[in-house]
């Protein structure tokens, strides 16, 4: 079984590259780290190009890393919340997984977790949850994918 880890952050080593490579470590499977800062990927422009062959039109690294999430057999997500939402990065690497959906689910079934990084503690009066709303993002793409969320982790991270 190989596992694919995804990080959004764009800081080396930061705290949500090493709690994924914590998760990826503890799986016991062979896993793969990827840092998205390394790579040019694109939003999704919602063309539709890819309907009819599972595989995007846009020319740039978002379609290698579909291929490695849809060859991998489980997918853990990390990011970081600017703003109270999931970073750009990794928004638009979610964005460029939806061509695996059309023809066949490629996603469907495989398991999937999170990781995500907020400054803002959980219940604080007069913040949004941020924590939160990182994590339904990257939970809400699973489950529309069908995938089986198998679990989370919510780190405080650091105030810039």
């Amino acid at each position: 079984m190989k596992v694919l880890g995804v990080s959004g952050s764009p800081i080396p080593n930061s705290n949500t590259d090493r709690a994924l490579k914590m998760a990826l470590e503890a799986t016991g499977c062979e896993t793969e780290f990827i840092k998205l800062i390394d790579y040019n990927v694109a939003p999704c422009n919602a063309c539709l190009g890819c309907v009819d062959t599972n595989r995007c039109v846009n020319k740039d690294d978002g379609v290698v890393l579909a291929e490695k999430a849809k060859d991998a057999d489980a997918l853990i997500i990390a990011c970081y919340t600017p703003y109270s939402t999931v970073d750009s990065r990794t928004k638009a690497f979610i964005e460029r997984l939806y061509p695996l959906r059309h023809l066949h689910g490629f996603m469907a079934g495989k398991p999937g977790g999170a990781i995500v990084t907020s400054a803002i503690p959980d219940k604080h009066e007069m913040l949004p949850p941020a924590g939160n709303i990182g994590l339904d993002t990257i939970r809400f793409y699973m489950m529309e994918e069908g995938m089986n969320f198998v679990g989370y982790v919510k780190v405080l991270g650091n105030v810039p």
